[in-house]
């Protein structure tokens, strides 16, 4: 499922209508089969999402060492992957059915030719001997219906490893981190990510918020946070229904007690939220958002232009 900057009403209760799949916002990834029992964890903003294996099914909200680590430049941050000891269930085709598993899908396609990955938890090196590191990778390349696939092992060492990879023009990069060398503490931990074509870095164009969402299982609801790069929460909605503006810089939603709220991502600021208590929501441009009560009642909110 791709994402898009479509508008669409959010309804905060009851369950999700067929126009709510638009919202980028609903960025934890539905299984294709009709046998699905489970959907990804992801992180999302307008130019990608990152899809994870993680546990959510054990409802983990990554606060301290979130996903978003990954893409913020700093080695001194690792994302820490708080997996299951089971095997991933999902029937997922993007996941692939794996234990540990990323897959980064960006909105349009883009053309790249290596990946580099800083393995480990770099902070320093006593940090880095504590934590499980990376050493065997499969990586899957997914552009014009084709699969390229590529297998390496990783040093145990920390700073910047490059994967040379065949030059695809990609819609998705799967990553399988298939053997690991132990820590103490047995935590997987990558603290670095980044795509390039030729000498030149992919700008993935990482916002100051970002949309994580935990997926779906059996027995929880799915879950929409708005949360900064570091992992604090700004905002919540249940339903997969925090929602992008069409130029993909203001994120809006309902939260479950009725309270409307819209956060700038480039700022990751909670903007005054609007008074009443609000059951569905609509961009009706990439400045007026539309709120909607129980009984159908409207008011449209205009934003001031953005500097």
């Amino acid at each position: 499922m791709k994402p898009n900057l479509q508008s669409q009403y959010c309804p905060r209760t009851g369950k999700r209508k067929a126009g709510v799949a638009a919202c980028l916002g609903l960025l934890a990834l539905c299984c294709q089969s009709s046998t699905a029992t489970a959907c990804a964890a992801s992180i999302a903003w307008p130019e990608w999402t990152v899809y994870s294996s993680e546990n959510f099914q054990d409802h983990h909200v990554p606060h301290t060492y979130p996903l978003t680590y990954l893409f913020d430049t700093d080695p001194a941050t690792a994302w820490v992957f708080r997996g299951s000891d089971r095997p991933w269930d999902s029937p997922d085709h993007l996941l692939g059915g794996g234990r540990y598993v990323l897959h980064l899908a960006p909105k349009r396609a883009v053309t790249i030719d290596r990946l580099r990955l800083m393995n480990g938890y770099n902070k320093d090196r006593a940090t880095f001997l504590r934590n499980n590191r990376v050493t065997h990778v499969r990586i899957t390349l997914f552009a014009g219906g084709q699969k390229t696939i590529k297998e390496t092992d990783l040093k145990d060492r920390a700073g910047w490893q490059t994967i040379t990879l065949p030059r695809r023009t990609v819609t998705g990069i799967r990553i399988e981190m298939t053997a690991f060398a132990p820590g103490r503490d047995h935590d997987i931990c990558l603290s670095e990510l980044a795509l390039f074509d030729d000498l030149r870095r992919i700008d993935m164009h990482l916002p100051h918020a970002v949309v994580y969402s935990d997926g779906e299982g059996e027995q929880f609801l799915p879950e929409d946070i708005v949360m900064t790069r570091t992992g604090a929460t700004i905002a919540t909605t249940l339903e997969d229904c925090a929602v992008w503006n069409p130029s993909g810089r203001y994120i809006a939603g309902v939260a479950t007690n009725g309270v409307a709220w819209i956060v700038d991502s480039q700022t990751a600021h909670l903007l005054p939220n609007p008074t009443g208590n609000w059951e569905s929501l609509l961009w009706k441009d990439d400045r007026t958002i539309e709120l909607q009560d129980k009984e159908r009642h409207t008011q449209r909110i205009t934003l001031p232009q953005a500097k």
